[in-house]
């Protein structure tokens, strides 16, 4: 009887409500989906360089319908909810949330881009333990502000939810703003190479060199290894092994390993890129 009368508490509201349950849940429900469905992959789509073969404005539509459906059904569902249930639920969204920002705002520097390239994860230790003890913290006060004080609690939950979407929204109108002064893609295929005049030659000697963009040496090592006689029929040719590229899409990947430039490489924007690449000592080797 006991057991049962401690579950029934979970779920008894009180009376008079201490909150707007509908503002709060709402307020809740629209950060967690704004940041995690909808603002943080137009982020990374719009800081993805030529990563993406769609832009910000083909994603946008989607991506907000799939932002609505996802904050309606959270509202609906942990307005359903009720008493210390609800209560929870809120705090541990709210709290995912808050973690969410600062993490994606303070906490992920130094560990690299995500390229392809292996990642020492045994070398950031101290930032794993220092992230965990940063969430750590955040749900304890959450949780510890709805024990001590329920009207601190719901004030803190929905006015930094409401403050989050704010400063997340600003976020997205300036990036919304400078898309008009991002480079056209045809803009962007000057500088690429094309297959205009690959099959003109000269009457003398001819250099032809096949890039294979990142395709790492160790990948021919293990074909040499397994069948001797593979490459026998490029006799002639002149097998570069310390060339990789430090892309993982063709076109940056022609342009540094073409012109050696890697400098502003994942520093720069991507058009800022191949100017610098191509005006590296006058164009590199060409």
């Amino acid at each position: 009887m006991e057991i049962k009368s401690r579950l029934k508490s979970l779920w008894a509201e009180s009376t008079p409500p201490p909150y707007n349950r509908i503002l709060v849940c709402a307020c809740v429900a629209l950060s967690f989906s704004f940041m995690y469905v909808f603002w943080g992959p137009i982020e990374v789509i719009a800081y993805g360089g030529d990563s993406f073969v769609y832009s910000v404005k083909d994603a946008l539509p989607y991506l907000a319908l799939t932002a609505l459906a996802v904050f309606l059904a959270a509202a609906f569902l942990l307005r359903a909810l009720c008493g210390k249930v609800r209560d929870i639920s809120l705090s541990v969204i709210f709290s995912l949330t808050l973690g969410g920002y600062i993490q994606a705002a303070f906490l992920n520097t130094g560990i690299g881009s995500l390229d392809g390239e292996a990642v020492s994860w045994n070398l950031h230790k101290g930032e794993f333990y220092r992230d965990f003890a940063v969430w750590l913290v955040i749900f304890a006060a959450v949780f510890f502000a709805r024990y001590i004080n329920k009207k601190l609690w719901v004030r803190l939950i929905s006015g930094a939810s409401a403050l989050l979407v704010v400063m997340q929204a600003a976020s997205f109108a300036a990036v919304l703003f400078t898309l008009g002064s991002k480079p056209a893609e045809e803009d962007l295929a000057s500088y690429s190479l094309t297959a205009d005049g690959m099959y003109e030659f000269s009457k003398k000697d001819n250099i032809l060199i096949f890039v294979l963009d990142r395709l790492d040496y160790d990948y021919i090592k293990e074909v040499e290894a397994e069948r001797p006689d593979f490459f026998k029929s490029l006799d002639g040719f002149t097998s570069y092994t310390d060339a990789v590229s430090a892309f993982a899409r063709t076109r940056p990947a022609l342009a540094q390993l073409v012109t050696g430039y890697e400098e502003t490489a994942y520093k720069t924007s991507a058009e800022k890129y191949y100017d610098d690449a191509w005006d590296y000592n006058n164009g590199g080797i060409l």
